[in-house]
């Protein structure tokens, strides 16, 4: 997860770049920090330097992290052509966030969502028709728990249900 709140960058690298994407709702940051990899050296460090404070109403509760919506980032940075030699890793990247997606989307209660996102990961990654057929099984499923407990072996992503 890329935070811009411990980010140290020459002015005249964001600059070259762009800085934020300002029609974007969620991901900005790490389409910025994505891009910055272009221009400069990019170093990441494990170690605290801020604390994120997550209130209540925020986009870590709010349900519209079940929508396309937060997958915008990934989207134009998988389609942007100055990040061509990043593409098979942003693929990767749109892969795990449409899993992840439709998982949560499962996990509260929406399910047409859910299969749509699970959709979505296959038509970017056909190979994944197992997935896709395990998923669907799982969404198949009318015991909430039993559903999640199988949706869980979709994707590895953090699955955060009863979003408001």
């Amino acid at each position: 997860m890329a935070h811009l709140g411990g980010l140290l960058a020459p002015k005249k690298a964001l600059e070259k770049i762009g800085l934020l994407d300002e029609k974007l709702r969620d991901g900005e940051d790490w389409l910025l920090l994505v891009r910055l990899t272009l221009v400069c050296r990019v170093i990441a460090s494990n170690k605290p330097v801020y604390i994120l404070r997550r209130q209540h109403e925020s986009l870590m509760t709010n349900s519209a992290r079940l929508t396309r919506v937060f997958s915008r980032a990934e989207e134009k940075a998988y389609s942007d052509l100055a990040l061509l030699a990043y593409r098979k890793h942003l693929r990767w990247a749109l892969l795990r966030q449409y899993k992840g997606m439709a998982v949560n989307n499962l996990a509260n209660g929406r399910h047409w969502m859910g299969v749509q996102f699970a959709l979505r990961a296959w038509l970017l990654y056909p190979r994944e028709i197992q997935p896709l057929l395990r998923f669907l099984r799982a969404a198949s499923i009318r015991d909430p728990a039993s559903s999640l407990s199988a949706a869980r072996r979709y994707t590895t992503a953090v699955v955060t249900p009863n979003l408001k």
